[in-house]
């Protein structure tokens, strides 16, 4: 029997019989530590010399087992309990703004870096401040970012309606139908609107940087001469946190629009 010889109680004739408080105790006992997951047998030996008004020892419960941690990348660990920031991505693959709001024009500029810091998200501000570069297929493959929801708002990266506008300051930077597919992992247009955007020769002559006219934002970098079948043979190639769309933004209604280009068509 698993029960304890406290269980029973002798009778006068000097056979044992269950004594019923005790019964009722054991029985509770094995069934509260079954669902603790303890070995009742190991618990009820621990208390076998327990009386009716108590119990010398008590058993303490085994911790239950800690959630796996999952760490994006690995396999799953017992080392403690789950953390979310283990699954956050990493900041250059973070969503930088929601590029499909209303555009806001600045008419007084911030004069200085924390001014900027505190209307620019970190990732424009990297871009736009600092010249960084936003990762080849970015702008398209993630969500929040320009192209990715272009192609989910209008099935398509090239609406023929609208205008892109600067993302620090809100000024408008290049017609809607400028816009084309080079193949190069970033958007591209083949002209900027006239007076908008500064061309600034990099110190080493090799490439050419765009900056927006009004408020100096590093946009990216253009190349001409490169063979596109565009009214310009100019490809600007622009970071997608360094503008935003405009749906209700104008342009000329004679502009042609090329939108994409066949494998043929794209310069080596």
């Amino acid at each position: 029997s698993i029960l304890p010889a406290s269980a029973y109680q002798s009778t006068a004739l000097g056979k044992r019989r269950f004594h019923p408080v005790m019964v009722v105790r054991s029985l509770l006992t094995v069934m509260m530590l079954a669902a603790s997951r303890v070995s009742p047998t190991a618990a009820l030996l621990a208390r076998v010399s327990g009386r009716a008004g108590g119990v010398r020892g008590r058993m303490r419960a085994a911790p239950p087992p800690s959630p796996l941690r999952m760490v994006s990348g690995e396999m799953p660990t017992d080392e403690g309990r789950f953390d979310a920031s283990d699954m956050t991505p990493p900041t250059k693959l973070t969503s930088s703004s929601p590029t499909l709001a209303p555009i806001v024009r600045m008419e007084v500029l911030p004069k200085s870096e924390a001014g900027w810091l505190s209307v620019l998200t970190p990732m424009q501000h990297e871009v736009l401040r600092n010249k960084g570069t936003e990762a080849p297929g970015f702008s398209e493959k993630t969500p929040g970012e320009l192209e990715y929801e272009l192609k989910k708002r209008y099935r398509s990266k090239y609406p023929s309606q609208g205008a892109y506008a600067c993302a620090g300051c809100g000024e408008p930077l290049y017609y809607a139908a400028t816009k084309f597919g080079s193949g190069c992992g970033w958007p591209a247009f083949f002209d900027s609107i006239p007076g908008a955007v500064t061309e600034v020769p990099d110190k080493d002559g090799r490439r050419v940087e765009i900056v927006c006219t009004k408020c100096g934002g590093h946009l990216g970098h253009v190349f001409k001469g490169e063979g596109f079948p565009t009214p310009t043979n100019a490809r600007h190639c622009v970071n997608g946190v360094s503008i935003q769309y405009d749906p209700e933004g104008e342009q000329p209604k004679d502009l042609v629009q090329i939108k994409s280009l066949t494998l043929g068509e794209i310069p080596p």
